[in-house]
Order: structure tokens, then sequence, then C-alpha cells
């Protein structure tokens, strides 16, 4: 098994946060060039216009949960490294983690 190393979940942590960065401009770019093409073959100009305008409104809010997406994951990765990092800490020190104590 692999030795943990930290930067290499941090690098792919930044590779998420950048396509996520990427799709929220691809999805809804993507949209408006295709309900365009879609719009123009059967309604000409207007049609292109409607059709880029909505099929770019539908890309942008796929575009958003799917960068949300991206981003959790990459949260999810960063937390898992602090985690790590403390458990190891504690281990270290032969002391219990500090754990929040309820009343």
């Amino acid at each position: 098994m692999p030795d943990y190393d930290p930067k290499v979940i941090h690098r792919s942590s930044q590779r998420l946060y950048f396509s996520a960065k990427i799709t929220k401009v691809l999805y809804p770019a993507t949209g408006i060039l295709l309900g365009a093409g879609v719009g123009f073959g059967l309604f000409k100009l207007a049609g292109a216009v409607l059709g880029g305008a909505s099929f770019g409104y539908v890309g942008k809010r796929l575009g958003e949960l799917k960068a949300l997406e991206l981003e959790s994951q990459a949260q999810t990765a960063i937390c898992f490294t602090r985690i790590e990092e403390h458990t190891r800490a504690s281990a270290t020190t032969n002391q219990p983690a500090d754990v929040p104590t309820t009343v």
C-alpha cells in the first residue's frame, strides 16, 4: 500500500476546483451554441436567439450543479487530510485527540 502523502490530495483538490471553474463556463457556452444551432435550423434568427438563451440557461444550471459536485469532492478530500493530520498528531503524543464535550 502506498504511503500517505497529503500533497497528492491537495493537488487533486486543486484540479477539482479548476475543473469546477471550467465547468461553470463550458456548460453554458455549449448550451448556447447547441441551442442556437437547433433554433436556427428550425426558426432562423429568432429561433437561434431563443434557443441559445434557453439552452444557455439550462447549461448554466447544469454547470452549477456539476461544479458544486466537484467542489464538494475537493472539500471532502481536504477534510480527510485534516482528519489524518490531527489523528497522526494525537497518535505521536500518545494523548487522545481534542474531542468537544457536550454538557
